[in-house]
């Protein structure tokens, strides 16, 4: 049996497909170069909010009372009662207040003889002011006095009581507070020489005006017996 030779129409026909798909994809142009695309850097959330929120103030240093306020010293007032006292501090208070009220019950004997006008209901009103003023300041220097030597402002009642209340004066006068932290807080600075000198201001001036006083008082006891 002889083998059939191919032709050359059966060459056309096997090379047929294969023509066509080499022209169809030479028929597809290819897409003209466009322009280069740079990324764009990612910006994170972190980074966004530390722009838009305002810089952290930088923050002072504390003061040794802000960072230890039990251990700072109590500056005493003249009438809070919370602290303590030393016993210079405390003789000035006393004295200051003697003092004051020397000073204005002096003038009253001049004023006794005069008539009831408001002008005088004026200057009793002032006078019993004063008095409780006066009072409350003594107060306040006996407690936180108190507070100095350990004791609570309870035996304040002690002065109440006859003959007690002269022995508690005198402890507090001379006893002397603890150097170290109680139970009312930290003591208080250590007396200045001006509190020193106002001490003794306070005892010389009294020590004036007692004699000047006596005379006033019986220039008026004679005045009035003529």
């Amino acid at each position: 049996m002889k083998r059939k030779e191919p032709s050359l129409g059966d060459l056309n026909e096997l090379l047929a497909p294969q023509r066509g798909q080499v022209s169809s994809k030479r028929r597809v142009p290819s897409p003209p170069p466009g322009p280069t695309v740079t990324p764009k850097p990612e910006i994170s959330e972190g980074a966004v909010v530390a722009a838009v929120a305002p810089a952290t103030p930088k923050e002072t240093p504390k003061t040794t009372k802000e960072q230890n306020p039990a251990t700072t010293p109590v500056h005493p007032t003249l009438f809070g009662t919370r602290g303590r006292l030393r016993r210079i501090r405390f003789m000035n208070r006393l004295a200051f207040v003697t003092l004051t009220v020397l000073l204005c019950v002096y003038p009253a004997y001049e004023w006794i003889d005069q008539p009831r006008d408001p002008i005088f209901f004026a200057r009793g009103a002032g006078f019993v002011v004063l008095a409780l003023i006066s009072i409350w300041m003594s107060i306040s220097a006996i407690v936180r006095r108190m507070h100095d030597v350990g004791r609570s402002a309870w035996w304040l009642l002690s002065l109440l009581v006859p003959g007690v209340n002269v022995i508690t004066l005198l402890v507090l006068f001379a006893w002397p507070g603890s150097s170290h932290e109680n139970r009312f807080g930290p003591p208080n600075r250590y007396s200045t020489l001006l509190t020193w000198l106002l001490f003794l201001l306070l005892i010389i001036i009294p020590l004036g005006i007692t004699p000047a006083g006596t005379i006033l008082y019986d220039a008026h006891v004679q005045s009035l017996a003529q």
